[in-house]
């Protein structure tokens, strides 16, 4: 899915992310980011709304993925329930949405992060180990 108003987009498959994270550090990366939504010049005549549509479609899209490799998630949520998470996760409280997954001795987690209207819309992907 080709995703509008796009900063970023990785290249790699969901599965190929998924594998990543999970040989990987601990720590996140993205997976898709929007540009921000500052520059008045540029945004005549976008539909904000429909472009945060897009990535929270691409986010639920991904956690789907996801769950079908690693199973039901332990977590799925939003702020203020995913304040524990957020904090166990080490991971910054802008996040809106989160999914959580336990597989072996690591949590793979699913962020969809938006903080302000005015700043970029972020999908991010990563693990932490479940023993820190």
């Amino acid at each position: 899915m080709q995703l509008p108003w796009n900063d970023y987009q990785s290249d790699l498959s969901i599965q190929d992310a998924l594998e990543s994270a999970l040989n990987g550090e601990d720590g996140g990366s993205q997976l898709a980011s929007s540009k921000s939504f500052t520059d008045d010049f540029e945004l005549e005549g976008l539909d904000l709304w429909s472009v945060e549509s897009r990535y929270k479609q691409f986010f639920a899209d991904t956690a789907v993925e996801i769950s079908a490799a690693l199973g039901q998630p332990t977590f799925s949520g939003a702020m203020p329930a995913a304040m524990e998470w957020m904090d166990k996760l080490e991971v910054d409280h802008d996040s809106v949405q989160l999914w959580v997954w336990t597989k072996a001795h690591a949590y793979v987690y699913l962020r969809y992060d938006w903080g302000d209207k005015d700043l970029p819309v972020a999908v991010l992907l990563g693990k932490r180990s479940a023993d820190a």
